[in-house]
């Protein structure tokens, strides 16, 4: 009995990785339309903590945005689910679960916990 073939965006089939475009650009209007609430909230803000609380969301969402500004551009250039370290391919199911995923799961951990990816790479330079 053989092990399970692991599904990666290489050996998913053609029409499997175009659905991913449709959930990036919800996520994108989504995003989109946050900032603009956002920024009728900072001009609102009456205390500084909700100034401070409302910047927090604000970057957290300018960084999502870029994130998925970021995978449409690797989906139009065919580098969709290829991890940006280690030239690897993404499983679909961190891709189901991060769309605007750029790194696989090994990468991701080392970019998190020591923010050097296996390549040796500094995670900041690959932003």
């Amino acid at each position: 009995m053989h092990p399970p073939a692991i599904l990666t965006a290489s050996t998913a089939p053609k029409g499997e990785l175009s659905g991913f475009r449709g959930q990036l650009e919800q996520q994108r209007q989504f995003r989109i339309e946050q900032l603009k609430e956002l920024a009728t909230q900072l001009s609102d803000a009456a205390t500084a903590p909700q100034l401070h609380v409302t910047l927090a969301l604000k970057t957290a969402a300018e960084h999502a945005l870029h994130d998925i500004d970021d995978a449409l551009r690797r989906l139009d250039d065919g580098t969709y689910g290829t991890c940006s370290s280690c030239r690897e391919s993404i499983r679909l199911e961190r891709l189901e679960v991060i769309p605007a995923s750029r790194y696989c799961l090994r990468c991701q951990y080392w970019t998190e916990s020591a923010g050097v990816t296996p390549s040796g790479m500094h995670a900041a330079s690959l932003a």
